[in-house]
């Protein structure tokens, strides 16, 4: 309709996000600024890389629901290294925890809308925790499954108590995961 605004977004292959040398020299001297003129003075050392892994990992995976424990304790080995690789604009282990992050993100909507299929059991005692923001993470396939079926099945309850049609939901909801 005339007037109206939609988003379209472009999937980039995850095999195709790697580094540009025009991010790399960017970091470069976004490193150099920082530590040149922030009025903090600050310094890329490890205890700084750290931070900045603790809040690239946040800004993924806030709630917790993509990335296993063992993703991050695999990417954690690598923090050290960290401030040097960002010294030299070196990206790999950014990019390499993201495309991981676009992988998983791939693997739960494809989860959740299987789950569209089956329909839920209202009648079933159980609880959903919706801000898992201090939660651990979990340890397994098995247990980020058991979230997304509480997570689909909250979203499609919210849909029934505001009275949406019980055959139109699947379809309103596989929009929005898509």
């Amino acid at each position: 309709p005339a007037g109206s605004l939609s988003a379209k977004s472009q999937d980039v292959p995850i095999s195709e996000l790697v580094p540009t040398h025009r991010q790399q020299r960017t970091t470069i001297v976004i490193n150099q600024a920082l530590e040149r003129f922030h009025y903090r003075k600050v310094s890329l050392n490890d205890d700084f890389a750290g931070q900045i892994f603790e809040t690239y990992i946040d800004a993924l995976d806030p709630n917790r629901s993509f990335f296993l424990q063992r993703d991050v304790e695999r990417f954690k080995r690598n923090v050290r290294r960290l401030d040097d690789d960002l010294t030299r604009g070196k990206l790999d282990s950014a990019f390499e925890i993201f495309r991981l992050y676009r992988q998983r993100v791939d693997e739960r909507v494809k989860y959740a809308l299987s789950l569209l299929e089956e329909g839920f059991d209202f009648d079933r005692d159980e609880s959903y925790r919706f801000d898992r923001s201090e939660a651990k993470r979990v340890k397994t396939r098995t247990e980020l499954d058991e979230i997304w079926r509480k997570r689909v099945k909250n979203d499609w309850l919210g849909l029934l108590l505001s009275k949406k049609e019980e055959d139109e939901i699947p379809e309103l909801l596989r929009k929005r995961y898509e």
